[in-house]
């Protein structure tokens, strides 16, 4: 069971005693505010990765040669730095680091070393969570009374920064984005402003996609509606102003529907038409009348998806592409895939910037050559198989690259 606490990282010694208060910072080899690059080269790539509503993120490595898996969080405003460690199993052989404490060791062993706990908590299945006053440690004995958990937090750390606080940290382009989405235009809110969902960023881009002087912010976000697009453009221009570029990016074929993303065909805010005969100019002109009166149309290859949402301008979504098979001609049944990670720059031997998106096993990269007057795109996509070893790209490069499960830095390189 994992043990969500809020709480920025910082880094500092393996055992600290501060104001009578003792703090554990490193487990398993690895200490909290070390670089989460490191993470990788040591322990190969994660079993699971994600990001969690409040925008902290997680990597989950199971290990099973070893009977443990460890978990890493990472907080917001400080993703790059390990903030809590997880070790869990049953080997009582693995030496975890702490003070000779050992996975399934006796409860009345753990009280010997660390004395009674402040706290106990019914977790159900998994037992009971111990917690100690003053300290940034807490262990789970499951139903046998063994100890089966062991959790440090950057539980000595300043307070989190508000919001704003973090808002403010961020890239210029960035605060102006934020601040035009709170005020402006919300992508979520069907009905009343009662129903609006937080906007949730994964990550973003920050280029001029297609060099005409106007800067492109792409954000990667996680949609509350499985009919929204996981990649979100925006433009601000020379004087400041921050408009929605109208077509968005969903790449990947869609996956069948999980309980992950709610539905807007169920406020009876969407609908879907069928087209009896797709044709590329008609179906663009339906979707440009569509767009005029605020709906948003996700083209699929053989009927559309029309929504209807509160202060929004309408928005488009190409899943002409797509070969998923819809036996239904709705997307009642589907939901948009969802990215691992994304990175902008140059290809090698290639003229101009892409956009790159990892996407189940492959890499979607986009060639935008112009953002028409609409908002549509006119762009170009090639597909290629996701590199071996792939863990996640690497940002801020002049030129599209990547990091391996070994820790080296590779080019995307597209043949």
């Amino acid at each position: 069971m994992i043990v969500r606490i809020l709480i920025l990282t910082a880094s500092l010694l393996a055992f600290v005693t501060a104001s009578g208060q003792k703090t554990i910072t490193e487990l398993y080899g690895f200490k909290l505010g070390q670089a989460r690059e490191s993470i990788v080269p040591q322990l190969g790539k994660p079993s699971k990765a994600d990001v969690f509503d409040d925008g902290f993120e997680y990597e989950y490595y199971l290990l099973p040669k070893k009977k443990i898996d460890v978990y890493f969080e990472f907080a917001v405003g400080n993703t790059e730095k390990i903030w809590s460690i997880q070790v869990s199993g049953t080997d009582t052989t693995v030496d975890i680091g702490l003070q000779g404490v050992r996975l399934g060791m006796d409860r009345a062993r753990v009280e010997a070393v660390f004395g009674p706990p402040s706290k106990k908590k019914d977790i159900g299945q998994y037992g009971q969570q111990w917690m100690y006053n003053n300290t940034n440690y807490s262990f789970e004995i499951n139903p046998k009374g063994k100890l089966s958990s062991i959790k440090i937090t950057d539980d000595f750390s300043p307070p989190a920064p508000s919001a704003q606080d973090v808002v403010s940290s961020l890239p210029k382009e960035i605060q102006q984005v934020v601040h035009y989405i709170r005020k402006q235009e919300y992508l979520e809110l069907f009905g009343d402003s009662s129903h609006a969902y937080q906007f949730r960023p994964r990550g973003w881009e920050i280029t001029d996609i297609d060099n005409d002087g106007i800067t492109e912010v792409f954000f990667l976000i996680y949609p509350h509606f499985a009919q929204t697009a996981p990649i979100q453009i925006y433009q601000i221009q020379k004087n400041g102003t921050v408009t929605r570029v109208k077509e968005s990016l969903a790449p990947g074929n869609p996956v069948a529907r999980t309980d992950e993303y709610l539905d807007s065909h169920n406020g009876g805010y969407a609908a879907d038409l069928t087209i009896e005969k797709p044709d590329k100019e008609t179906n663009r002109k339906l979707a440009e009348m569509s767009m005029k009166f605020g709906t948003t149309v996700l083209e699929f290859p053989n009927f559309f998806h029309t929504d209807d949402r509160m202060d929004n301008g309408g928005g488009y979504i190409d899943l002409s592409y797509s070969n998923y098979s819809y036996a239904n001609p709705s997307c009642e049944n589907i939901q948009l895939a969802k990215p691992l990670g994304m990175a902008s720059g140059e290809l090698k031997a290639k003229s101009g910037k892409y956009l790159a998106v990892a996407v189940d096993t492959e890499i979607w990269i986009y060639k935008i050559k112009r953002i028409d007057e609409m908002g549509f795109l006119d762009k170009e996509l090639t597909i290629i198989p996701l590199p071996k070893g792939f863990f996640g790209f690497k940002s801020g490069e002049k030129t599209l690259s990547y990091l391996n499960n070994k820790g080296a830095i590779l080019p995307v390189e597209v043949k």
